[in-house]
């Protein structure tokens, strides 16, 4: 009775995990946010790493949005989208204060600001947590813009933040 039972059992798990490995996985990636910018992702990144960011799972997503001064600098700024309990509203708004973005602004025309969106995305790796901030301009006509080595890496470690320099990609 007790080996019927162990295999029984045995037999139980092994249908019960092939169930599972055959189950197919509700991943969201930065393709499944909602006004995500990934054209923006993809100009501003090295290729291998974009195709690596299209497939990772998203863990949470902070957006920050503001108006771009005359200095391709960010002002006014404040969250219109937080996840994970607010825990990146601060990194996300430290990171918005300290781009900038040149190219973005409207020279031709008499505009003091335009409007501009900072995506943070953060991801959980092996070693802790890794995050993404991608800045693009929020101007009808502006997804033109042609954004170049302009996104930011960091990873945290230990409680502590280290940016990953070189995420651009190569100029020509």
């Amino acid at each position: 009775m007790k080996r019927f039972l162990l295999s029984l059992f045995v037999i139980a798990l092994a249908c019960s995990s092939s169930i599972a490995a055959q189950a197919p996985r509700n991943v969201r990636t930065v393709r499944d946010l909602p006004g995500f910018p990934v054209e923006v992702l993809k100009q501003t990144v090295s290729p291998k790493f974009y195709r690596s960011l299209l497939i990772s799972p998203v863990t949470g997503w902070v957006v920050v949005r503001g108006q771009l001064v005359n200095s391709g600098r960010f002002a006014g700024m404040r969250v219109t989208h937080s996840e994970l309990g607010g825990a990146y509203d601060k990194l996300a708004l430290q990171l918005a204060s300290n781009f900038t973005m040149s190219g973005a602004g409207h020279t031709d025309r008499q505009m003091a600001a335009s409007a501009a969106a900072l995506h943070l995305v953060v991801y959980k790796i092996a070693d802790g947590t890794m995050v993404v901030g991608v800045p693009a301009s929020d101007e009808a006509g502006d997804n033109q813009i042609r954004y170049r080595g302009a996104a930011f890496l960091a990873v945290e470690k230990d409680g502590k933040w280290s940016e990953i320099e070189g995420l651009g990609r190569r100029r020509r």
